[in-house]
């Protein structure tokens, strides 16, 4: 089974200016004009930590802040129940979830498994970065089963008391955190079922080498967001893709082997896509095609079917981004093809993951994000 574990969480002092100007989104999200306004608005802002100028600075960084002290330390190992409030489509929803240690384990030979394919050279980055701070800033999202909602239930309690923590980031969605003492019902929530990695593959991985490395005890552990399939109000989206120098002949192929419907924009285009279903917009146009029925989902039919082997390109071609229509400012401006998936269900991906199918990387994105400097664990 999956081990967890409670942790004794570093958290910023409520004195060191807001939470707003402290906390960043997580690493792989940041775009270049965003970390300059990060690093505007406080020089202890983690984005310092998370992308840093060098693995030395991050390290002379973090140590330095530890002594100020910039933050302080929880004196007892807990759990942490952390809810958002967001708006999503204009109707609200909140995400629920437990933060707390996940045992490090090698992929696959236990009960942790990937669900996406990684690139070597964020991974050793994330290798480096660790082996100088000994610190996890963000945590990795773990997906697992429990129809009988045991966390939520607990949960249910401490959160008719105030928050502790409460923070808002620029999107406008609310994060509180609560404490929850260790109870047995929680590891237990994990015998028995294989667990998902379902953002974080290359900081699990990082991780698992580091401690391998190191053998220390508290190397063993990584921060990390437990995520129930089973809760209705996950919002699980899609990677759009995009790709460069494509015009509409070049997409003949496509059109010729699927059944495709023409849209007339891409608000229609988006709720038309369901599962089956495939979007994409070339030259002005828009349409929609069925792809066959088959047990992958959409994601690895529209990367490997059409994009490598219909299109002949490589996956280092591709553009991706969640929001789609960034994407179409994108081939308003430049030209090319973006393609458009559906939205998934946490269960739908629950299903696939169990049969072990790795798919492209890019294929989730859950939102919201934890943000970096919420919590963090420190190694011993």
């Amino acid at each position: 089974m999956a081990k967890i574990a409670p942790l004794k969480g570093l958290f910023y002092r409520p004195e060191r200016n807001s939470r707003q100007e402290l906390l960043a989104p997580p690493y792989d999200v940041i775009s270049t004009e965003e970390k300059k306004i990060l690093l505007g608005r406080s020089p202890h802002n983690v984005v310092r930590l998370v992308l840093p100028e060098s693995f030395a600075a991050a390290q002379r960084d973090f140590q330095g802040w530890l002594e100020q002290p910039v933050f302080f330390q929880d004196e007892e190992p807990v759990f942490y129940w952390c809810r958002q409030d967001y708006q999503f489509n204009g109707l609200p929803r909140t995400g629920k979830g437990l933060i707390a240690l996940l045992g490090l384990e090698e992929l696959k030979k236990g009960s942790v498994y990937p669900h996406e394919e990684t690139i070597p050279g964020i991974r050793q980055e994330q290798f480096q970065l660790l082996g100088e701070v000994e610190a996890n800033f963000c945590p990795i999202i773990i997906l697992y089963r429990d129809q009988k909602m045991t966390a939520e239930a607990i949960a249910a309690e401490v959160e008719e008391e105030p928050p502790f923590i409460t923070y808002e980031d620029d999107r406008g969605v609310k994060f509180s955190l609560w404490k929850i003492k260790p109870v047995l019902e929680l590891p237990e929530i994990f015998s028995g079922q294989k667990v998902f990695i379902a953002d974080g593959h290359h900081r699990y991985s990082s991780a698992y080498q580091h401690f391998k490395q190191k053998g220390s005890e508290s190397c063993g552990f990584i921060l990390t967001y437990f995520l129930n399939s089973f809760s209705d109000d996950t919002t699980v989206l899609p990677f759009h893709r995009y790709l460069p120098g494509v015009k509409e002949q070049d997409l003949a192929p496509v059109w010729e082997r699927f059944k495709f419907l023409p849209e007339p924009d891409l608000k229609s285009l988006l709720g038309n896509l369901s599962s089956g279903w495939l979007g994409a917009t070339v030259g002005g146009k828009f349409f929609r095609f069925a792809i066959p029925e088959k047990e992958e989902l959409e994601v690895s039919f529209l990367q490997r079917t059409i994009i490598n082997q219909i299109l002949n390109r490589s996956d280092d071609e591709v553009s991706f981004d969640p929001d789609a229509q960034s994407l179409l400012d994108k081939v308003h401006q430049e030209g090319g093809v973006a393609f458009f998936l559906p939205p998934l269900l946490p269960r739908r991906l629950h299903e696939v993951w169990e049969k072990e199918v790795i798919l492209p990387r890019k294929s989730t994105y859950f939102y919201p994000k934890i943000p970096s400097g919420l919590v963090i664990y420190k190694h011993k």
